[in-house]
């Protein structure tokens, strides 16, 4: 899923599930805000990419399960915000956070 440079309005994903094989599950680059909430995330093919990468604009994730280890979530640095929080991750988490502005995680179970 491509949310392109040009995407201003809000994007909302609930009880989703995304399954590969794929390079990534969602590539993110708009300026609005994108939200995955009690999501399934499986099989993204490339565990050099993270499930979710995010260039710029607001992401949440929240409830969400990444059944595979690797990079679950990668924040560039024109991520304005965002919260990573209450996910189960495989293995450890693996978070690459490159953002300048507000970023929020916590209370993630990895294993």
């Amino acid at each position: 899923m491509l949310v392109s440079a040009r995407s201003t309005p809000p994007r909302r994903f609930v009880n989703s599930a995304f399954w590969g094989p794929s390079t990534q599950i969602a590539n993110i680059q708009g300026t609005g805000s994108v939200g995955f909430t009690s999501c399934l995330f499986n099989a993204w093919a490339d565990k050099a990419d993270a499930a979710i990468s995010v260039a710029s604009g607001d992401l949440i994730v929240t409830a969400c399960e990444f059944q595979q280890a690797g990079g679950q979530v990668a924040l560039g640095k024109d991520v304005k915000r965002a919260v990573i929080s209450s996910n189960l991750f495989t293995g450890a988490a693996n978070i690459t956070n490159l953002a300048t502005g507000d970023v929020q995680i916590g209370l993630n179970a990895q294993g």
